[in-house]
């Protein structure tokens, strides 16, 4: 076993205890009903479980005998140890015996010759060398102690109690008498008594001068050495040392700052001291000056008092010579003080817990050890050298990491390489309180003795005050938020959100583990507790650490290999067999416009089926040679077949063809023929859109490519419908119509599917309202929505189509379908207000008053309605967005009743619709929103850079902004085929740099390859054109390029000319005239009047 984490300590003053014993170092502390014995802070040697459901109050650790007192409220149980060498030590009960119960937790200590002290409302002195212990002394209290200590040689207790100004002390007039007897007296203080503590002998068996410190509130330590008998004292002040000042006050705080001290006492002092000076003897670098230093104070008969303000400032004073003669004022020097973030242990809260502090040098390692216990239940060990920490030489603070962990090694054993770079095996995951990961491996360089360390990968996740954090080699990352009520898991590498699962404010989260992979080792924990295994888990290197009851066993990765289990581990490395050439390669390579690839697989796939032999493989790619997905012929091929006519092309011997009936027989055979690596759902899809195939392929000859992917998409949806929640098109869908030349038999196909009776509803399923670009198409389809509105159901209701009809601003249309509605008991009143002008002011404020008044009665279309009756859109849009919930149809009146240039829209897109796509990370709707707004340059970039660095208020981002959904391979289709369309978009384009370009590129052949897709990865980085860098000769003075056109490699046929030409241009020739000037050397903002802009270029 490498290491324990015993269990929670409690928070009690005597909860820990530590000695030097038999050559060996013994912690133990209490922790539940539990006594954990250690040998250092890693090591645990036993666990002593009491019967008592009564908790320990107080345990004491005698270096002398090596017994271990215990006490309860009542009780108290004494242990003795069995065996001496380190593997056999062990302690067992010797005898319990009680006392008197009280509201106070008891105190123990221990003295010479097996005698144990125990105080509460009365002090018992015990002799445990015999069985059962006889007590030998007992005097009541009048109130009970808080502290009761003897000294090391028995001659002396001092008690305090609780609030006490007062040290008690009571010398003792007998020895080896059964009837012992003590006199007392008194060592007042100003204040209330904080700890009291005796001074160690430098070995156990030496008789010394009793010295006695006490901490007293008013922040000073008081020194108390013995005094003569004719004086009638029984100790007396030898020095004292203003804690308060030893730690000068931050000028920042208003008022004095705690302080927290503790001794070290002269034979720890000099056995760290010694083994310094043996490492300076065998070659290890020291400095002198600090050596020479240290060495000046451990001659000197001098014990330390170390003083911490808890903000991270430390101070140390040497107490020399401390003897019966009173003259300490003169032998208190300051020897060190230091600043670091190791010692900020207090916490920021307005309730700092109770720290008390103890110290012991290690014999072996020659180091001091400071014990920090909080009551808020943690035990901190602090190692240092201890000529490093009284070190007079100034120094500064080298900071710390805070927050860093070990990547699951998932069971990989660590190798130590001569290579730091990107590829390398991830070491360590650090995270920070705002949610930034990262990513990091290392390299040990032995020549210098240090490691270097480089980051792999990080990202922002946004997720504050992170609870927990686990790391993966894969580069995945899981995240608690602060409440543990919620778990993500991100990609670093992708940057990217990939699951989310709340588990709402009654379910906490209590801990992370990557999963393990195989049963190598067979582990028992029986000889340290009795506690079956609760829980356990795999930390770095291979460690592993196991929790029972409240302890944590840590198990190192280096064992025998004699293990009968190691025979049994195997390790397959299993890839399953390919499965691209399926639902998901269709609709991307449809989405890339490889329709040919497509037809190519289809066929294919028919021949197979249509030959195959029940129990024949069928082989993963149809036989179809691979090059054919990624060579430059092939995609060129498959980049010319985008024009508006295509080729039926033969692609097998017999001269098949791809037609709607041979996608229809494919559909039929895949209902009989399952095929290999696919679920009965995924096999339903595959027909799906292998039917959406062939209806498209009907209409290829009329189809411009972006149409083609629209129709095949919306058809599936249709298919779909009922199975999937998605209410509309996809916002991806939109674009594709939005930016097809064939919208006219889009309009068409989505009426057909509709049976011609298209309502609202219909309409905004299929986005046509988003899609549309001719102004004149958009009314007449909103006209024929509001015709069937009307006419939905038997009784024909005007209510229903009011929105429409108020839109149109054909109100005299509307007064005529409410001059029919005789059954509606609004008839009369609602014709006689439509008959007004509500040119009129004062009937628009009629309007406006029956909108609102609408708006009460929750009746909210028809409050939107009457809003635009007013002439107030934005309120009637505001209606839309807000009660309605409805963007499109806010969106669609908005178009309808003032235009596509409307200040109203203009608004709406800028400052509801760029804000959800920022939100969202939705970069499909930012480009839609921006080419609506003829920002075509920022549709451009939008789809390759994160919308939020887009917009001048940055809205804040929502966490599923950052979801892996949100990520498309399309998007780089699309920005392919936009950046290049105008001199608007090619302006957009060159203002991405190379490297995002790069990293777009990659990342999306990533996803490619995520998706199974492999191969449309292979032909994105090998086929993909970057723009020609711009030279400066390109650029004007204000930065942008002068000639767009330049950056492109190979000269498009068409580039719209689309941004404004100088005025001084005559009219003729901004129309499409015959004469051409260069465009000027500074860009302007589009003119929203420009002619090209109007034919939806």
């Amino acid at each position: 076993m490498k290491g324990v984490l015993p269990g929670k300590p409690e928070a009690s003053l005597q909860a820990i205890a530590t000695g030097y014993w038999d050559g060996k170092r013994i912690i133990v502390y209490i922790t539940g009903n539990a006594l954990s014995i250690l040998s250092d802070p890693a090591t645990l040697i036993q666990t002593i479980y009491d019967d008592d459901s009564r908790r320990l109050e107080a345990v004491a650790f005698d270096e002398v005998s090596g017994k271990i007192a215990a006490c309860t409220d009542g009780t108290v149980r004494i242990y003795r140890p069995l065996g001496h060498t380190h593997d056999s030590l062990k302690w067992a009960l010797q005898a319990t015996f009680d006392v008197g119960e009280g509201s106070t937790a008891a105190t123990l200590s221990w003295g010479t010759s097996e005698e144990l002290l125990i105080g509460r409302s009365s002090l018992w002195l015990y002799d445990t060398a015999p069985t059962p212990p006889t007590c030998h002394w007992n005097h009541e209290l009048a109130s009970s102690v808080r502290s009761a200590l003897l000294s090391y040689d028995s001659s002396y207790i001092a008690s305090i109690g609780y609030h006490d100004r007062l040290v008690k002390i009571w010398r003792r007039l007998n020895f080896g008498s059964e009837d012992i007897h003590f006199e007392y007296g008194y060592l007042p203080h100003p204040r209330a008594i904080t700890s009291i503590q005796w001074r160690k002998p430098f070995h156990v068996d030496q008789t010394i001068e009793n010295v006695l410190y006490s901490f007293c509130a008013d922040e000073t330590l008081r020194v108390w050495t013995s005094a003569d008998e004719i004086s009638g004292q029984t100790l007396q002040l030898w020095g004292k040392l203003d804690l308060g000042g030893a730690i000068p006050q931050d000028p920042g705080s208003h008022k004095q700052d705690m302080r927290w001290a503790f001794i070290i006492s002269q034979r720890d002092l000099a056995n760290a001291a010694e083994k310094v000076v043996q490492e300076q003897g065998n070659g290890q670098e020291k400095e002198d000056v600090a050596l020479q230093y240290l060495l000046s104070i451990a001659n000197r008969d001098t014990e330390i008092c170390v003083v911490f303000d808890g903000n991270g400032s430390m101070s140390a004073w040497a107490l020399e010579n401390i003897s019966s003669n009173p003259r300490g004022a003169n032998n208190i020097d300051n020897v060190a003080f230091v600043k670091s973030k190791d010692f900020e242990f207090r916490s920021h809260s307005a309730t700092t817990s109770h720290v008390e502090i103890l110290s012991y040098c290690n014999k072996c390692s020659g180091h001091l050890h400071i014990l920090f216990h909080h009551f808020g239940g943690k035990i901190e060990v602090f190692e240092s050298n201890i000529a490093d920490l009284l070190d007079p030489t100034s120094r500064s603070d080298a900071g710390d990491l805070a927050y860093v962990l070990p990547v699951d090694p998932a069971g990989s054993k660590p190798v130590t390489g001569g290579f730091l770079d990107v590829f390398a095996r991830d070491v360590a995951v650090s995270y920070t309180h705002n949610g930034r990961v990262e990513f990091w491996t290392a390299r040990v360089d032995t020549a210098r003795n240090r490691v270097e360390w480089l980051s792999t990968a990080s990202m922002e996740t946004g997720v504050r005050q992170p609870a927990l954090v686990g790391g993966s080699t894969m580069k995945k990352a899981a995240l608690v938020n602060e409440n543990r009520s919620s778990v993500t898991i991100w990609d670093i590498r992708g940057a990217r959100l990939e699951y989310e699962q709340d588990f709402e404010s009654h379910n906490t989260v209590q801990d992370l583990d990557w999963t393990s992979w195989a049963p190598i080792r067979e582990i028992s924990i029986r000889e340290f507790t009795p506690h079956p295994i609760g829980d356990s888990t795999w930390l770095s290197d291979g460690n592993l650490i196991i929790g029972a009851g409240n302890q944590l066993f840590l198990y190192d990765r280096e064992f025998g290999e004699t293990s009968a289990l190691i025979t049994s581990v195997r390790t397959a490395h299993h890839k399953p067999k390919n499965q691209d050439l399926f639902e998901v390669f269709l609709s991307q390579c449809i989405l890339a416009g490889k329709h040919k690839v497509v037809k190519r697989i289809l066929l294919a796939l028919n021949h197979t089926l249509k030959y195959h032999v029940e129990g024949d493989t069928i082989d993963a790619y149809l036989g179809l040679d691979l090059a054919e997905f990624y060579s430059d012929e092939f995609s060129a091929a498959g980049a010319n077949d985008s024009s508006y006519i295509t080729r039926r092309a033969s692609f097998d011997d017999s001269g098949e063809t791809f037609t709607e009936e041979l996608a229809l027989s494919i559909c039929e055979r895949l209902q009989s023929i399952p095929l290999p690596q696919l679920s009965g759902h995924e096999q339903i899809q595959l027909v799906d859109i292998i039917e959406c195939a062939g209806v498209v392929e009907k209409h290829r000859r009329s189809l411009d490519e972006n149409g083609a992917r629209f129709m095949v998409f919306f058809r599936q949806h249709a298919l779909r419908k009922g199975r999937v929640n998605e209410i509309h098109m996809s916002w991806r869908e939109i674009n594709w119509a939005y930016h097809s030349t064939s919208q006219d038999i889009l309009m068409d196909f989505v009426s057909r599917n509709y049976h011609g009776t298209m309502l609202w509803e219909n309409a905004r399923e299929s986005g046509m309202f988003m899609w549309l670009t001719d102004a004149n198409a958009v009314r007449t389809h909103f006209e024929v929505i509001a015709r069937n509105e009307y006419t939905k159901s038997e009784i024909k209701n005007p209510v229903d189509c009011s929105l429409f009809y108020f839109a149109l601003k054909k109100k005299t249309v509307l007064q005529g379908l409410w001059r029919m509605a005789s059954w509606n008991k609004e008839q009369a009143m609602t014709q006689r207000l439509l008959a007004n002008n509500f040119e009129d002011p004062k009937w628009k404020t009629t309007a406006l008053k029956n909108a609102y008044a609408l708006l009460s009665k929750r009746r909210f279309k028809y409050a939107a309605a009457f809003f635009l009756l007013a002439d107030h859109l934005q309120d009637a849009v505001n209606v839309c967005l807000n009660q309605i919930k409805d963007l499109q149809l806010a969106i669609a009146i908005a178009r309808i009743y003032e235009g596509d240039t409307g200040i109203v829209l203009k608004r709406l897109l800028e400052n509801e619709v760029l804000t959800v796509a920022a939100q969202e990370g939705n970069r499909w709707l930012a480009s839609w929103a921006f080419w609506m707004l003829k920002r075509r340059d920022m549709a451009v970039r939008a789809l390759i850079t994160p919308v939020f660095t887009l917009l001048e208020t940055p809205a804040s981002r929502d966490l599923k902004s950052k979801l892996f959904l949100t990520d498309d391979p399309a998007l780089i289709v699309l920005y392919s085929q936009l950046r290049q369309q105008s001199l608007q978009t090619l302006r957009g384009a060159s203002k991405v740099t190379p490297r995002i370009e790069w990293d777009f590129v990659i990342h999306n052949a990533g996803l490619y390859d995520r998706m199974g897709c492999d191969l449309l990865g292979l032909d994105l980085v090998r086929n993909w054109e970057f723009f020609r860098l711009p030279t400066l000769a390109q650029k004007g003075f204000s930065g942008d390029i002068v000639d767009p056109t330049k950056l492109l490699r190979r000269r498009s046929s068409l580039v719209v000319q689309d941004i404004p030409l100088s005025p001084a241009v005559p009219g003729d020739m901004k129309t499409g005239g015959h004469g051409f000037k260069p465009p000027p050397s500074a860009f302007q903002e589009p003119d929203a009047n420009s002619l090209l802009d109007s034919f939806g270029f």
